[in-house]
């Protein structure tokens, strides 16, 4: 039973090396197989020491889901851990992955905590994108599974290469395998560390537009008129999605008080969201696809 670890890179190597490092570390970690697909191209030289790590340079631009989609292509395991460049890992993480595989379940999420050095507003990037998957971690059935720690069956996948044109989109496809009655299930004690890279400017620009890309084509074959309707809704989706964001903290004693310290933060993030998905739902993607994963 071979796992392929599939992960992205755009722009700066740095995070990707740390995570790539914190994987060989693991115990057993050199029976992992590593694939990272990166836009712009790095050195695979920073990387050579390791066998098992295989970096596939992408020369034309690509957002991360593509990116995914060509570490996909090159994986030769029976099973895909999907994570991101932002994370680090325990010791025994290889084993809990192994665990995961020989269970009867198709999709195995776990678990997310915050690395300790983290900025007030990062923290916020991190309780906006991972809140659900924070300690305890809410059921699969509930809250689906988190993009940066998710192991998929490969057959689930195959063929691997459909997903080369557009990319390999964690939403839809659960929504697909849902519909299909796979079996999705957690692994509350597998959890990665995320350490949030992102600045105020750059996550609330990167957010929204993951809103406008995510809504225009979750909504794609829709008429007009209903997702005019829907986008008429705008100013009231911050303070739901907000609203939403809290409660799910609030179930988590852990993050009560930070999530009302930086509930600011997070209404500030759900408002640039929701402008790109209104202008999503009106005016279609625009270039946005090409900006987010």
């Amino acid at each position: 039973m071979r796992i392929s670890v599939i992960l992205w890179n755009r722009g700066d190597a740095a995070p990707l090396k740390r995570c790539i490092a914190s994987l060989l570390a693991a115990k057993d970690g050199g029976q992992l197989e590593i694939i990272a697909a990166t836009h712009p191209p790095i050195s695979p030289h920073d990387f050579a020491t390791a066998a098992n790590v295989r970096i596939v340079d992408v020369a034309e631009p690509a957002n991360h889901a593509v990116l995914r989609a060509r570490a996909m292509a090159t994986a030769t395991g029976d099973w895909f851990f999907f994570t991101e460049p932002y994370c680090t890992f325990p010791e025994n993480f290889v084993e809990l992955l192994q665990r995961a595989a020989q269970g009867d379940a198709d999709i195995v999420g776990g678990g997310v905590a915050v690395a300790s050095d983290t900025s007030a507003f990062a923290w916020a990037t991190a309780l906006f994108e991972f809140a659900p998957f924070m300690a305890p971690c809410g059921d699969a059935g509930e809250v689906g599974v988190t993009t940066n720690n998710v192991l998929i069956r490969r057959s689930l996948l195959d063929p691997v290469d459909q997903w080369q044109q557009h990319g390999f989109w964690k939403f839809f496809f659960l929504e697909s395998a849902r519909q299909r009655g796979t079996r999705i299930t957690q692994q509350p004690e597998r959890i990665v560390m995320h350490h949030p890279p992102y600045r105020f400017a750059m996550f609330l620009r990167r957010t929204y537009h993951h809103g406008r890309a995510f809504a225009a084509m979750r909504t794609r074959t829709q008429s007009f008129v209903p997702r005019f309707l829907r986008a008429l809704c705008f100013p009231a989706v911050p303070l739901v999605m907000c609203t939403r964001a809290l409660r799910t903290c609030w179930r988590r004693p852990t993050l009560r008080s930070r999530a009302l310290l930086l509930s600011p933060h997070l209404l500030g993030i759900y408002v640039a969201w929701a402008l790109g998905e209104a202008l999503g739902l009106i005016a279609g993607p625009g270039r946005s696809i090409g900006e987010v994963y």
